[in-house]
């Protein structure tokens, strides 16, 4: 599973050289990094070894700025051969989707625990538990439902088709073309795009894909070196702005984690039924520890459910 950070947090990379599956102190070795529209960030660097055949590579907290698939390209030459191998890693919502509403409040979770307003011994905990089940949720159904926010953010376009995931848009104010041309191309909204599904997602009226007008001249120098083109989107992205106005579904569902997790070892949290039991028949799914109750309520709202 590729490596996960925070937002605008430090994110160590690590990686082992092998040759024929055994741990290999390079020669020489280098790592590049690239963000998720494809541009490096910086230039090759030399990582640190920390052991054989291991290294690290730190991007900066100041440099994670861009949330979505990062790529690391480590090139390394052994003596007698030469290798390259290409890892994935996340840059996540973390910290904004959290800073300024969750799916849950404080105040659910001690309504449904039965812990007095006035006793907070234990707020820190659940507060941080409300964030992760936050981040948790929408992480496993690639969706922003928190918070609402203005935004410019950059998608690679290889087709016609652009997945806008794992973001929401409400609402288009520029849409740029070739942003990085000498002269971008400015698009025109049901002239030059249209945005997916019609109408919007389920629910959440908020649109996961942008369709450009088959007329559309996709290739540019960017595309010509490094094998995809580049739009610029700015606009209003995000489903809810306070809890209030999360659907009853996912507020419920958000609930059921955090309690869960309360009451539940984490080796338990995973397999948890409707009922708070512990099915050790019950299949291994990718639920990243949402109880079975919780995620039945939001499989719906799944962009793979929601995206054709």
């Amino acid at each position: 599973m590729a490596a996960q950070f925070p937002y605008k947090t430090t994110a160590l990379l690590t990686y082992t050289s092998k040759v024929n599956d055994v741990a290999t102190t390079p020669d020489t070795i280098t790592v590049r990094i690239f963000k998720p529209d494809g541009t490096e960030l910086g230039s090759a660097s030399t990582p640190v070894n920390t052991g054989t055949g291991t290294q690290t590579h730190t991007v900066a907290d100041t440099d994670a700025d861009v949330i979505g698939k990062w790529t690391a390209q480590w090139d390394w030459d052994s003596g007698t051969s030469s290798h390259r191998d290409i890892e994935d890693f996340w840059i996540t919502g973390v910290i904004e989707a959290v800073s300024s509403v969750s799916l849950c409040t404080l105040e659910q979770i001690k309504f449904k625990v039965g812990i007095p307003v006035s006793t907070t011994d234990d707020d820190d905990r659940i507060t941080r538990l409300i964030r992760s089940a936050t981040e948790t949720i929408q992480r496993e159904l690639k969706r922003e439902f928190v918070p609402q926010v203005t935004a410019t953010r950059t998608f690679k376009v290889t087709s016609n088709r652009i997945d806008l995931t794992p973001y929401d848009l409400r609402s288009v104010t520029t849409a740029t073309l070739h942003p990085k041309a000498t002269t971008p191309t400015v698009l025109t909204a049901d002239t030059d795009y249209i945005l997916g599904p019609n109408g919007g997602a389920f629910e959440t009226k908020t649109f996961l894909t942008m369709q450009l007008a088959c007329d559309e001249v996709l290739n540019s120098d960017f595309s010509d070196r490094f094998g995809h083109s580049l739009i610029e989107i700015i606009g209003e992205w995000g489903v809810w702005a306070t809890e209030s106005a999360i659907v009853e579904d996912v507020n419920l569902a958000a609930i059921e984690t955090v309690l869960a997790w309360l009451d539940k070892p984490s080796a338990d949290i995973a397999g948890l039924d409707s009922f708070g039991e512990v099915r050790q028949q019950q299949p291994t799914v990718s639920t990243h520890a949402i109880p079975f109750s919780a995620f039945n309520k939001l499989d719906k709202y799944a962009r793979k459910f929601l995206v054709s």
